[in-house]
């Protein structure tokens, strides 16, 4: 079984979505779940959400797809912060007159892509 208490290596790190039938279930029911689109990802969001929530409790992860609708309002508020969390960039890629057919960023200088300074817009440094 492995859990928080278990040693951080890459063979953990890789087996933990596979390491019981429970563990398997639950990862074959959200791959079912990305087949429906949006919705399919934030449930996925959501999932992962609950699960660290129950390990950090000492709970075992597993069955974690029981609750769909906090699933989905996990995922929701987790979209939600990656929106908040891109919006920088997206100001300056407005601002910019930049499309996305308009091609990369001038290679010489790289300061030029917003995507470079939305980190430092949102946390302030």
């Amino acid at each position: 079984m492995i859990d928080l208490s278990s040693p951080l290596s890459l063979r953990n790190a890789i087996c933990f979505p596979v390491h019981s039938p429970a563990a398997r279930r639950e990862t074959a029911i959200g791959a079912l779940w990305l087949l429906v689109p949006l919705v399919g990802w934030l449930m996925n969001m959501g999932h992962r959400i609950v699960m660290v929530h129950k390990m950090q409790q000492g709970l075992s992860p597993w069955p974690s797809w029981d609750r769909r609708s906090q699933l989905l309002r996990h995922g929701l508020f987790t979209w939600l912060g990656m929106i908040y969390y891109y919006a920088p960039a997206g100001a300056l890629e407005a601002m910019s007159g930049r499309t996305p057919l308009s091609g990369a960023p001038d290679e010489a200088c790289p300061y030029s892509d917003p995507w470079f300074w939305a980190p430092f817009f949102l946390t302030g440094v």
